[in-house]
Parts: structure tokens; C-alpha cells; sequence
């Protein structure tokens, strides 16, 4: 019996999480500063597409004057509890899916999990009011 909930609890967990999903991750407070020089990200909009196994993200950083590209993380891979992927080619991003907690570059970041339109949506009212304030 308790193997059978085990599985169902198991396969709950990977159909949450089928096909695409969105999430807005922000830096934690105790992880904001400056790493080796290179200032952090405060904000970051990941669509994670489980189908085609690549990560599309944008950051609060990012310039968003002419176009707005969609940046590309690759190598998708994990598990039930983890995942993993690399954002140019060089920085690891592991995501911990229960607890929604991301770390990269030793920054944590506490994400929310949304649809990947909810996304689209935060990220689009995000940079427009940045172009409002003449903040980017």
C-alpha cells in the first residue's frame, strides 16, 4: 500500500510539471550584491519546455530599448526533485522543484511557479513600466 501511494505521489509529480512551464524567480535578499564584480540579476522569467528540453528566460537586466530577446539555457536535465540546465554555456542553474528555491553562481533566487502566459505577461508589464520610468 504505501508503495502504491509512493508511485501515484510520484507520477503527480512529473504531470505537474509535463510539457511547459513558466517561472519568475527573484534574487533572495541575503544573495543581492555583486559576485566577482558582476552584478547580480534581480529578476528572472524562465519558460521551461519539457517537450523540446531547452529553458527560454529573460532578465530585469536585460535591454529592452530595440527588441527584447528571448535568452536560451540548454542541456535540460533532471528528475523528480531537481533540475538542471546552462544558461551560456558555461553557468549551471539547478533548480530545486519542490521548494521552488533556483541557485546559480551561489545565489539562491525563491521562484514562483505560474503558466508560461502569466509569465510572458509579468515580464512584458515588468519592462513596460521600466521604459515608462526611463529606468533601462
Amino acid at each position: 500500500m504505501k508503495s502504491l501511494i509512493l508511485l501515484l505521489s510520484l507520477l503527480l509529480a512529473t504531470n505537474a510539471w509535463a510539457e511547459a512551464r513558466g517561472l519568475e524567480c527573484k534574487s533572495d535578499s541575503s544573495s543581492v550584491g555583486k559576485v566577482n564584480f558582476e552584478e547580480v540579476h534581480d529578476t528572472y522569467w524562465y519558460r521551461i519546455d519539457f517537450d523540446k528540453g531547452r529553458v527560454l528566460y529573460n532578465s530585469s537586466k536585460q535591454n529592452f530599448l530595440t527588441k527584447l530577446e528571448d535568452l536560451i539555457g540548454d542541456k535540460l536535465r533532471g528528475d523528480t526533485s531537481i533540475l538542471y540546465w546552462r544558461e551560456n554555456k558555461s553557468i549551471e542553474v539547478r533548480l530545486d522543484r519542490q521548494t521552488l528555491i533556483m541557485t546559480k553562481k551561489k545565489l539562491s533566487y525563491k521562484c514562483s511557479a505560474m503558466t508560461v502566459d502569466q509569465v510572458v505577461r509579468k515580464r512584458d508589464t515588468y519592462f513596460k513600466e521600466a521604459l515608462k520610468k526611463n529606468k533601462i
